[in-house]
């Protein structure tokens, strides 16, 4: 195997741009955060059509428990379900970065959530990472796909 010298990958490493994605204008940063918080508030408060607003229809998910969903009415039927199941069923997202391409209108958050409910007189809760892509569309920011992962 032909082994290549470090100064040629430092030399390669430093012709490549700092940054992957551009820079987020502010007004584009607090959207996000802005439907985060919509989107939280909206599963606290049992609020199904509000939380489908911030997805866009063709929305996909990949549950922590690896239940894979496409689309709004899946999304519903599943949340009626755990709400009808778990009457206090909460989940908290907490953004923790968010990478823009302005070229394309999208955008990366990776954050953290927190699960809890009660199960036999028991609280349950879990706990993870989260991946979501947010799309622009007709200047709105949607949530296009989101990964969560138990942890």
């Amino acid at each position: 195997m032909k082994r290549i010298p470090a100064v040629l990958i430092s030399v390669f490493l430093l012709a490549q741009p700092l940054h992957i994605y551009a820079e987020s204008n502010d007004v584009d940063e607090m959207a996000i955060i802005q439907q985060r918080q919509i989107s939280n508030l909206s599963i606290a408060e049992r609020d199904i059509e509000t939380f489908l607003g911030t997805l866009m229809p063709d929305y996909q998910v990949v549950t922590a428990a690896n239940l894979q969903l496409s689309g709004h009415q899946a999304q519903r039927e599943m949340m009626e379900r755990v709400f009808n199941e778990y009457p206090d069923a909460s989940y908290v997202r907490t953004l923790v970065m968010l990478d823009f391409n302005s070229a394309h209108d999208t955008a990366a958050e990776i954050g953290s959530w927190v699960g809890r409910w009660s199960r036999d007189d028991n609280q349950v809760e879990l706990h993870g990472s989260y991946f979501a892509k947010w799309r622009k569309v007709e200047n709105r920011w949607l949530l296009q796909a989101e990964i969560f992962v138990s942890l």
